[in-house]
């Protein structure tokens, strides 16, 4: 039961950013995702001058959430499926992860 209740919050979550994604795709991505998300997404996907996090919309971030899931991003390509988001949900999070990680100032000894 405590397995379907985590599950149901994590598919919403899905299904909210890809309806968001369809409707709303003007919308700031941090309506959606932490200053730290977008921060990793960035850092994967840009190479040259990075934007600021205001500039960045929901429709950008899910499409790069679902790059990262295996969505090809041609232009004859619809928009990205739950499938594709949910699989880079998932990377993105270990991503998310190892930023956190790499940023903690932890010392020990």
């Amino acid at each position: 039961m405590k397995y379907l209740t985590l599950m149901s919050i994590l598919s919403w979550r899905i299904h909210w950013l890809t309806f968001l994604s369809r409707t709303g795709p003007d919308e700031p991505a941090s309506a959606i995702l932490s200053d730290i998300e977008i921060e990793v997404l960035k850092n994967k996907f840009y190479t040259g001058k990075q934007p600021q996090l205001s500039t960045i919309s929901v429709y950008q971030v899910s499409r790069w959430i679902a790059q990262l899931g295996g969505f090809l991003n041609r232009k004859s390509d619809g928009d990205p499926g739950s499938d594709a988001i949910w699989r880079g949900w998932k990377r993105l999070n270990n991503m998310n992860q190892g930023w956190e990680l790499r940023n903690s100032k932890k010392t020990y000894g």
